[in-house]
């Protein structure tokens, strides 16, 4: 049975799939998910230790609204295949999964066939953590009354299919892959906020003895940018959930955070500079356009200066962020200051 969790309206795709991507891009996360879900068999004869992470993808325009890829390729006895990781993008399952994953088999047929190479088997490993329940069938079941005679007419094949919003976490955390485990837990609960706040050092199980190399950081660091980008943590003070991260987790927490906070902070401003230059024009139609340009960009400017402030970064960081002088930060700072005792 499924976990049960509060729905509720699911956030943009984005943060999703970059967390998808930069997960499984990982070569020994994805060396871990194929040794745990891929038949035993089939992983005895492939060489993991020639997992070779390509940077082609085969999602056409037209499998784009369904799939992210991930692409692998690997020798599997005298023969060179592809391992495909594919993060499904719907909220709720597609009927015929089998359609679409047979176009994109056939995109990459016609690569081979494009660059003169053999065809290759492709094994596709359908990930999917949306809160609308998914249960695999065959391409046979899409057919009624199909009679052996038929069958031969159907173009049979099979996809490796991981709903992981409805395993137990005892089940994922027995997976024992540790960078695995952790990004499977996230992906399952992500929809749930009371889950996450209640539940945030779950997410951070056993990372401690690898937060000293520069894998462990990047990868705490990028679990905790895709918790607090998903849209469904956006009522929530951010500070609280750093609060309950220990150490030694802490400084790498702490560093994501600040990233995150320049990030928000570098696109408020680009988006406010144009809405500033606009209204600057409006307003300076009689006094000259240039004028009207530069009071909307300096209106920005000193709006962003407070944000940053308030938000405890350094004077000389503001100042470099802002790009412009010392002194001027000083003369923003003192205004600020001013205006705040009045």
């Amino acid at each position: 049975m499924p976990n049960e969790q509060t729905k509720t309206s699911q956030p943009s795709r984005k943060p999703h799939d970059q967390f998808f991507k930069a997960t499984f891009s990982n070569k020994m996360i994805a060396e871990a998910y194929i040794r745990k879900f891929l038949d035993p068999e089939l992983v005895q004869n492939l060489e993991l230790q020639k997992l070779t992470l390509q940077k082609t993808s085969y999602i056409s325009q037209q499998l784009k609204p369904f799939f992210s890829d991930i692409v692998y390729t690997c020798p599997y006895k005298d023969s060179l295949i592809n391992l495909t990781f594919l993060f499904e993008h719907k909220s709720n399952p597609v009927p015929y999964p089998h359609i679409q994953l047979l176009r994109y088999i056939l995109e990459i047929w016609e690569s081979n066939i494009r660059e003169k190479n053999p065809l290759q088997v492709t094994i596709p490993m359908l990930f999917y953590h949306g809160q609308e329940k998914w249960t695999y069938q065959s391409i046979m079941n899409y057919f009624r009354d199909l009679t052996p005679a038929l069958q031969r007419y159907i173009p049979n094949f099979d996809y490796e299919f991981l709903n992981i919003s409805e395993w137990p976490d005892e089940k994922i955390i027995a997976l024992k892959e540790v960078f695995l485990v952790n990004a499977l837990l996230v992906f399952k609960h992500i929809w749930n906020e009371d889950y996450i706040l209640a539940n945030l050092n779950q997410f951070f199980r056993s990372l401690e003895q690898h937060v000293s190399s520069a894998q462990g950081r990047n990868f705490i660091e990028r679990m905790f940018v895709y918790l607090i980008r998903s849209s469904i943590l956006k009522d929530v003070k951010i500070d609280d959930m750093v609060d309950k991260i220990g150490d030694p987790l802490r400084e790498s927490v702490l560093s994501a955070y600040d990233r995150w906070r320049l990030e928000a902070i570098e696109q408020g401003l680009e988006q406010g500079i144009e809405q500033g230059i606009e209204q600057g024009i409006e307003q300076g139609i009689e006094q000259g356009i240039e004028q009207g340009i530069e009071r909307g960009k300096e209106e920005q400017i000193r709006t962003t200066f407070k944000k940053m402030h308030e938000a405890g970064l350094a004077l000389t960081s503001i100042a470099q962020f802002l790009a412009i002088p010392r002194e001027k930060a000083q003369e923003l700072l003192n205004e600020l200051m001013k205006h705040q005792k009045n």
